[in-house]
């Protein structure tokens, strides 16, 4: 695919929601249309429309990302469009404005639902005809720009409600891209949260930084309000705080309490369902005391643990690891385990021997 800058050619996912979604971005970016793409908060709308216009034909041209909501209101039309010299006060010399610095590449308009309906009129009016009229100039000037508009909000429901021009909803949604929510896409958080990671130890020189198995249970029962960047502060603060203790597993005990499993596991229970045995399982385990040497020291053990934490994350493995964990630190005491698991005996006995652990003491 045709592009500019190869670094910001890469979206992270193992969702195949989103893969499809990608697909259908690359093909629309072949063409000149204007696209609205829409998602929570933190889905990564930004990255998505800088992907559009890498994989575009402008992709060697300017990419000019806009706040509109950041935009003063009294400033917004010239920001946009441009101004001349004394065409109101203030402006004491003739600047261009973000679609002139976008000529002949991509402009995108984040959070466009708070543009003010006047500049709405005006921005439909450029659309149409591919000309800026700075402010107090007499002439109009071509543009050539491509428009990728971005919104957290229903522009069609903002549209009945008046608040939005819908002629202006049609002509930007000529193709619209919706991105899932994380929590409508679990699959992606240990991928995200060990990319996050590895760019924490190289940040802190700390090569050696890992999750340990609970933490990453107590990621993917949170339901992610803040979406993928929520997920990346999160993973920061762990990091530093595990730095800052000296240690090299986060455990639960570097995580915000507000990823507390007790306190969003039902949510969770009801988009995962199959999860509900290993959450079960893990939930004793993150609320128990946890230290940086708590990984296990026999070698009988780190064949579940590499692959309970290795990128595929399987979660029985996890499961197993846990049961394992457990037992060492109940010596192998198979009443005080299952407590510490916060399972009944019966279902660690079911357990152990699923995982052909009947040998365990």
């Amino acid at each position: 695919m045709p592009g500019g800058d190869p670094s910001a050619s890469h979206f992270l996912t193992a969702s195949p929601r989103v893969h499809e979604l990608l697909r259908l971005a690359a093909v629309t970016a072949r063409t000149d249309w204007p696209v609205l793409i829409h998602g929570e908060t933190g889905t990564g709308k930004e990255l998505l429309a800088r992907l559009l216009h890498h994989w575009s034909p402008r992709g060697h041209h300017p990419f000019i990302a806009v706040n509109c909501a950041a935009l003063p209101e009294t400033l917004v039309e010239s920001e946009l469009f441009g101004c001349e010299r004394g065409s109101y006060t203030g402006a004491s010399i003739s600047r261009p404005g973000y679609f002139e610095l976008a000529d002949g590449g991509t402009l995108v308009l984040d959070e466009i639902s708070e543009l003010p309906q006047p500049v709405q009129a005006k921005l439909l009016r450029v659309l149409e005809e591919q000309r800026i009229h700075r402010l107090g100039a007499s002439r109009p000037r071509a543009v050539s720009v491509r428009i990728l508009a971005l919104s957290n909000r229903p522009l069609d429901v903002l549209a009945r409600q008046g608040l939005f021009r819908v002629d202006l909803l049609h002509r930007l949604s000529v193709q619209e891209l919706h991105l899932p929510s994380l929590r409508q896409r679990p699959e992606d958080i240990p991928l995200l949260a060990e990319h996050f990671l590895q760019l924490a130890r190289l940040h802190f020189q700390q090569p050696a930084l890992q999750w340990h198995p609970s933490s990453l249970v107590a990621l993917g029962n949170y339901s992610w309000p803040g979406n993928v960047r929520q997920l990346r502060n999160v993973t920061w603060q762990a990091a530093l705080k595990a730095y800052y203790r000296g240690v090299t597993i986060i455990s639960p005990q570097c995580l915000p309490a507000t990823l507390a499993m007790r306190d969003s596991s039902s949510e969770a229970d009801k988009e995962r369902p199959h999860g509900s045995e290993l959450g079960s399982a893990a939930n004793a385990l993150m609320t128990h005391e946890l230290t940086g040497s708590a990984l296990p020291t026999d070698p009988g053990d780190r064949e579940p643990m590499a692959q309970a934490t290795g990128p595929n994350l399987r979660l029985e493995a996890l499961e197993r690891w846990a049961i394992q964990e457990a037992l060492r630190q109940t010596r192998g005491h198979r009443r005080r385990a299952a407590q510490l698991l916060g399972i009944s005996l019966r279902t660690l006995f079911n357990k152990l021997r699923r995982y052909q652990l009947v040998g365990t003491r």
